[in-house]
């Protein structure tokens, strides 16, 4: 929850749909707010017309991985924490994701726990890197 009390929404993308319901429980139960997307064009429609705080994405989805969906949104909102998702070459994947500028890649199957942990340090993370940039600004 944000000091305004307005919980933090957090953009759920999953081409499987019982792993994005689950998700969006997880996340809900945790005081997020969440909308949820099926692929990655459908959740840049999404990040066109609404604010979030956070993205969780799959990696492996049709048309547009997870991948590319962190490059679109790296050049168009270049600030929002993405926390992506594989349940594949783990180690190689974390690594490429980081790269690629994601706040963190976790292994599926995840936990609740490390979901929740995770998506708040990247939400934490993004706020001190914000406040940074902009005392560096001011100067």
């Amino acid at each position: 929850m944000e000091p305004n009390g307005r919980a933090q929404t957090i953009l759920v993308v999953d081409d499987d749909p019982l792993i994005r319901d689950l998700l969006a429980v997880t996340l809900t139960g945790a005081g997020f707010a969440t909308a949820l997307a099926s692929g990655g064009e459908e959740a840049l429609g999404w990040l066109a017309a609404v604010s979030f705080d956070a993205v969780v994405s799959d990696v492996c989805m049709p048309r547009m991985d997870g991948f590319e969906l962190l490059e679109h949104i790296r050049v168009r909102f270049p600030g929002l924490p993405v926390v992506l998702m594989t349940g594949s070459n783990a180690e190689e994947m974390r690594e490429e994701a980081l790269a690629y500028g994601a706040a963190a890649c976790l292994e599926k199957p995840v936990t609740a726990e490390e979901l929740i942990a995770t998506v708040r340090s990247a939400l934490r993370t993004e706020k001190v890197e914000t406040s940074h940039a902009k005392f560096v600004q001011s100067f």
